[in-house]
């Protein structure tokens, strides 16, 4: 008797866990994918940096929702920059972003710039961190810590 009633209070515990999953529901899942010429970011560049630039994206994002309000996006982010019909600087990106009622969190490498033969820029890694208190980096990000931008760079191999 001792045995069913162990083996029923299991039961009616895992009938919990399973109806508590069920109705907080699974995440929705929603994707992003866009290859082109953001022209968005070109005019915003061009108007920027004071001389005309194209970018051309390629970018796929992969966003989840949870039940409980928080959300994890995915992002692959490449681009070429353009100027005078040349590349002149390359972006690839990859990093994750978490949302949650603490804030924001987001780690991976989330800004990379290279020359167009590959070498490498600008890295930021490691992670950074958003709450309503402050912003905290974990990792070199020049990008925030030098001030280092696009045109920066834009103007340096024009």
């Amino acid at each position: 008797m001792v045995r069913g009633g162990i083996l029923l209070t299991a039961a009616v515990v895992a009938l919990c866990f399973v109806s508590t999953a069920s109705a907080a529901g699974p995440p929705t899942v929603e994707q992003f994918r866009f290859t082109g010429v953001d022209a968005e970011f070109s005019a915003e560049l061009t108007a920027g940096c004071g001389f005309p630039i194209t970018v051309n994206a390629d970018a796929h994002e992969t966003h989840i929702f949870f039940s409980d309000g928080s959300e994890q996006d995915l992002i692959h982010y490449s681009a070429t920059f353009v100027v005078s019909g040349r590349t002149q600087l390359l972006e690839n990106d990859n990093f994750r972003i978490l949302f949650n009622s603490s804030g924001l969190f987001v780690s991976g490498q989330d800004f990379r710039l290279l020359a167009p033969d590959g070498t490498t820029l600008l890295k930021n890694r490691g992670n950074f961190s958003a709450t309503d208190s402050g912003f905290t980096l974990h990792g070199p990000h020049p990008s925030f810590t030098a001030g280092l931008g696009y045109c920066d760079f834009l103007t340096l191999s024009s």
